[in-house]
């Protein structure tokens, strides 16, 4: 087996400062900043044989996060630190790009100087090489970098014998991920790379925050049970005190601080010019608290927050099955609400599920029971009526046999009525004709506006309890998402059902809900 090289004796013990100007002269552009320094501290302290705390860094777009992350997987390599890298991205193809980048600084003639083993590739005994793709590096000294995207480990991760003795993480969250794509991407971290490691794993994690739940947010904020022992560098902000006025149709900054001399207000104006203020604050200012175009913020869902409800007129239970059942299939949404004497909507429960036609059915037909609910409503767009037999059929096993009635209760909405021996049971069968963001926007006005606080105490809804997955939905989807948000969705329809508007029947339900 090929041994890493040692570092030149001119090179040996001198400081990294130097050996960046020496060897990839070309990162070294500006001065580093403080949080610059960190992550080459850090690097430059791995030893062989003993595993260190994680480094996280959360750093503003521009800020050259990846171009260190990159350099240092290729320092690492070339001082015989660490043998086998993986750098994880979101997908493949970003991931392939990065390790582009990490052949580029290994060709690079100054590389080819000092560490000629390292510049050079692996080959065979009849001088085949033995790897140097799109993605995978593996050179000279056996120095091996492969690329992982997410989206492509999740099916399964396939590494040599060798254990990976170092991870890069950079570029996993997305600002439009799902909470079941970040679960997905937290199950893939933790079950399948970082298991997978050396004894003496050395994980280095670096990005900016554009998801309020994301894989990185976690990181900072504590509530990521891995990686425990991490050191956290930022976030930092492209600029510190950023303050910013909308003038002649520009939003011009006013103040504050660059945090690295390489991205001076200068470049963060262009910036603002080119890609917008919210842009900015998102990308470069980790303002991930309120997307922009999201109907709901997690403050807002926060005051309106109740521990139970009053006493109920009205119960219905909002269903929104998905176009399929599979382990990779959107859940069925099944979200139940009330409306109290004063006109007021409750959400009570949460019981999305991710089910067969049958397994939903009769959860959506256990909830109305359970509930004493006037109505089930349940969105025809997948299905059609498909939708109404696979409630038929949950009524008549907890009900027995029964008797239909059909009729139009409005346009848009279909009645299906079955009379059984213990009470009627309705089916309200809707078409959504109009997009998610028409059809939500009417409940949520009735909240109150997400950036006027002053409304949120006269809201006409409740929450009975903490709906974690349902809110994270709501203050999370935008109409430009390519997930969806079927928690979201039955909650509309159940509350539109009852407030927006209300089917002209009902009968009075004395019910309290707690969380």
């Amino acid at each position: 087996m090929p041994t890493a090289t040692c570092a030149p004796p001119e090179l040996d013990h001198e400081h990294w400062s130097v050996w960046l100007e020496a060897v990839l002269p070309a990162i070294c552009i500006a001065p580093m900043a403080v949080h610059h320094r960190e992550l080459w501290d850090w690097c430059w302290a791995l030893e062989p044989g003993v595993r260190p705390e994680p480094f996280v860094g959360i750093w503003a777009r521009g800020g050259a996060k990846s171009t260190a992350a990159e350099a240092g997987c290729v320092t690492t390599g070339a001082r015989g630190k660490r043998r086998y890298a993986l750098y994880v991205s979101a997908t493949q193809d970003q991931a392939d790009d990065h390790v582009q980048n990490v052949a580029s600084l290994l060709e690079s003639e100054r590389m080819g100087l000092f560490y000629p083993a390292m510049a050079d590739r692996l080959v065979g005994k009849f001088g085949n090489s033995k790897g140097w793709r799109r993605n995978r590096l593996r050179t000279a000294t056996g120095f091996t970098v492969d690329a992982i995207g997410l989206d492509t480990a999740s099916r399964g991760v396939k590494l040599e014998e060798q254990r990976p003795d170092l991870i890069v993480v950079d570029d996993i969250d997305h600002h439009d991920d799902s909470p079941r794509q970040v679960g997905r991407k937290l199950d893939t971290l933790t079950k399948a790379l970082i298991p997978a490691g050396a004894e003496d794993l050395a994980v280095v994690a670096i990005q900016n925050l554009v998801h309020r739940d994301g894989v990185f947010a976690r990181l900072v904020d504590g509530r990521a049970r891995f990686l425990a022992r991490r050191k956290v560098s930022g976030p930092i902000p492209a600029v510190a005190g950023l303050v910013t006025v909308h003038e002649g149709g520009r939003d011009l900054i006013t103040a504050g601080e660059p945090t690295w001399v390489g991205q001076p207000l200068e470049r963060c104006q262009e910036m603002i010019d080119d890609m917008g203020l919210a842009a900015f604050l998102a990308e470069c200012q980790h303002d991930v608290v309120r997307r922009e175009g999201a109907l709901w913020v997690p403050e807002q869902l926060a005051a309106i927050r109740r521990t139970a409800a009053p006493e109920l007129v009205r119960i219905s239970v909002g269903v929104d099955p998905s176009g399929g059942d599979g382990p990779d299939n959107d859940e069925q949404g099944i979200v139940v609400a009330g409306v109290d004497h004063e006109r007021a909507g409750w959400v009570l429960e949460d019981a999305t599920c991710r089910l067969p036609p049958r397994g939903w059915g009769d959860r959506a037909v256990e909830r109305f029971l359970d509930w004493d609910a006037s109505a089930i409503v349940a969105e025809v767009n997948y299905g059609g009526d498909m939708v109404a037999e696979v409630v038929r059929g949950a009524v008549e096993r907890a009900l027995g046999m029964i008797t239909a009635e059909r009729h139009e209760l409005r346009p848009g909405c279909r009645v299906v009525r079955w009379s059984t021996g213990s009470g009627p049971v309705e089916l309200h069968v809707v078409s959504a004709s109009r997009g998610k963001r028409v059809r939500a926007e009417p409940v949520a006005a009735l909240y109150g506006r997400p950036d006027d606080p002053a409304t949120w105490s006269t809201s006409r809804i409740h929450h009975a309890g903490h709906f974690e997955a349902l809110e994270d939905e709501q203050v999370n989807w935008r109409s430009d998402a390519t997930w969806s948000p079927n928690r979201m969705d039955a909650m509309v329809w159940a509350l539109t059902d009852l407030l927006v508007d209300p089917a002209p029947r009902g009968r009075r339900r004395s019910v309290v809900a707690s969380g």
